[in-house]
């Protein structure tokens, strides 16, 4: 394992994806447990986490209002990597007054950022949250 991503949410909900080179993916560990797919019974692994940064709001003990329109700032893991950049949802209207809202996300150019093949978690948190990367 190459690298861990570090979410830090409150305990027992603080989350770690650890990049597996070999695998090309990441495995998602919650309160230090392997987190667990319900269905297979096997870890979390996903090809790509998307990291969104957005203010909040408790509205009560277990939920948070999120400001999840508009645009903020981003940070994408994929193959190993690190894609800083902006995350962007707008309204869109086509055809027959159809609508639309897209998440767009956006490396630091404002080209739309291409994913890996596969399983993609995306994370919402406060402006003030750390996320940290560490190598091992």
């Amino acid at each position: 394992l190459d690298q861990n991503i570090s979410i830090g949410y409150p305990r027992p909900y603080d989350v770690d994806f650890e990049y597996d080179h070999a695998a090309n993916s990441y495995r998602r560990w919650r309160g230090g447990e392997r987190e667990r797919d319900a269905g297979s019974n096997e870890q979390v692994e996903v090809k790509n986490v998307v990291v969104m940064i957005a203010p909040s709001r408790q509205i009560n003990v277990d939920y948070n209002e999120v400001d999840v329109e508009g645009e903020g700032d981003l940070i994408v893991y994929r193959n190993g990597e690190v894609i800083r950049g902006k995350w962007r949802r707008a309204k869109e209207t086509y055809g027959a007054g159809e609508e639309d809202d897209k998440y767009y996300f956006l490396d630091s150019a404002g080209k739309e950022i291409g994913f890996v093949e596969g399983k993609i978690w995306i994370s919402v948190v406060q402006p003030n949250q750390k996320v940290e990367l560490t190598f091992k």
